[in-house]
C-alpha cells in the first residue's frame, strides 16, 4: 500500500500529526501477535494511540490480496470540517489522504469486474441518490440513504 508513496507522503505519516483517530477498543499488537491466523493473513502497517494513549493497529493490509484495513480517517481532512473534531486541513494532511485515494482507485481499475450492461451500470451509480445532512444526528456530515 505505501510501496508507491513518494518520500514526502511517508514523511507526513510518519513525522507529522496529520490523521485523524477517534477510535477505542481497536486491536492492540499484541493481540495481532497471538493470533497466527491474522498475523498470516494481514501484515502491520501501522500503529497509532487512542484517545486513552493506548496503542492500536490504524493500518494493515492483506500479505497476498488487495485486503486493506484503516482504523483512522484518511479521507476527513478533505471532506470533513465541524469545530468540535480535531481534523486537521493541513496541506500534508490532505495530500496524504489523497495519496490512499489515488491508491484505491488505482486498486480498483485492476479488477476486471464489470456491469453486464450500461443500463444497469448507470442504475448502480451514487449519482441516482442525494447526501442527507446528518451533522447533527451522527458523527458523518452527510449519509446516504437507499
Amino acid at each position: 500500500m505505501l510501496g508507491s508513496a513518494p518520500d514526502h507522503i511517508i514523511d507526513y505519516l510518519t513525522k507529522k500529526d496529520i490523521n485523524y483517530n477517534n477510535h477505542y477498543r481497536g486491536i492492540t499488537p499484541e493481540t495481532f501477535q497471538k493470533d497466527e491466523k491474522l498475523k498470516e493473513f494481514f501484515q502491520i502497517v501501522s500503529t497509532n494511540k487512542d484517545r486513552k494513549g493506548k496503542t492500536f493497529i490504524s493500518t494493515m493490509e492483506a500479505r497476498k490480496y488487495p485486503i486493506y484495513m484503516f482504523q483512522w480517517h484518511p479521507a476527513k481532512p478533505q471532506f470533513e470540517w465541524s469545530a468540535v473534531k480535531d481534523i486537521k486541513h493541513t496541506q500534508e494532511a490532505i495530500l496524504a489522504g489523497q495519496y490512499f485515494a489515488d491508491f484505491f482507485v488505482n486498486q480498483a481499475r485492476l479488477s476486471s469486474h464489470r456491469f453486464p450492461s450500461r443500463k444497469e451500470e448507470k442504475a448502480a451509480l451514487m449519482y441516482n441518490y442525494n447526501p442527507i445532512y446528518t451533522g447533527d444526528m451522527i458523527t458523518m456530515l452527510q449519509c446516504y440513504f437507499w
